[in-house]
This record gives C-alpha cells, sequence and structure tokens, in this order.
C-alpha cells in the first residue's frame, strides 16, 4: 500500500468514527433523520476501509449509500434550522 492509500483509509476510518459517535452522543442534539443520515455515512466509510483493504474497489451502487446518507443530513439539518428559526420569531 501506498502513502496515499493509507492516508484515505486513515481519513475514513476516523470519520466514520467520527460520524458514529455523533450518532450515539447523547450531548449532541440533532433530529432523527440527521442520525439516520450520519449513521449512512459511518456505515460508507467502514465499509469503504474494508473494500479498499481486501484489494477492491469501491462500486458506484456502494456510493449511492453515501449519497442517500448525505442527503438525508442535509434535508434534517434543514429542518432543524427551519424549527429553530420559527422558534426564535
Amino acid at each position: 500500500m501506498d502513502l496515499t492509500m493509507v492516508l484515505s483509509l486513515a481519513g475514513s476510518a476516523t470519520l466514520g468514527g467520527l460520524a458514529l459517535l455523533a450518532v450515539f452522543l447523547p450531548s449532541y442534539n440533532d433530529t432523527l433523520l440527521e442520525r439516520i443520515g450520519l449513521s449512512a455515512i459511518a456505515l460508507w466509510c467502514f465499509v469503504r476501509v474494508a473494500y479498499r483493504l481486501e484489494g477492491g474497489t469501491v462500486t458506484p451502487s456502494m456510493s449511492v449509500l453515501l449519497v442517500f446518507g448525505l442527503a438525508l443530513y442535509v434535508i434534517g439539518f434543514y429542518f432543524d434550522a427551519r424549527k429553530r428559526k420559527l422558534y426564535r420569531e
């Protein structure tokens, strides 16, 4: 393995760990959609690390999980921000 692959895998594992920590940390105040989105992102990160360690490549069908997780997180964030704005007015 070359250095760029090691750094890529370390970054993916770190991102997955932080996303998983945010899902289970009770002090992180977020919505259910945000938690589901973060868990999908964490799952994608760990699956990507496993595939790359076995020598495989990430297929486009695996990237759908990442897009799904990001979309859910953004939608949840939008509704949360909109709800907080309504409470301020």
